[in-house]
């Protein structure tokens, strides 16, 4: 008996941390860089919600 809620309640966290793995994996931002045509000294790294200038 005290086994069988012993693995029902780490089975539940286990199911638990591998759902926050997956929403923060979703979250993670990712980018694609871009070149400017008149500033060619910066690259622009373009996220979802915002952009950033980084030297080259």
């Amino acid at each position: 008996m005290g086994s069988t809620l012993m693995l029902a309640v780490v089975f539940d966290f286990d199911l638990v941390a591998f759902a926050l793995a997956i929403a923060a994996e979703q979250r993670r931002a990712s980018a694609r860089i871009v070149q400017d045509c008149q500033i060619l000294r910066y690259s622009h790294k373009i996220y979802p919600n915002q952009f950033c200038l980084l030297p080259t």
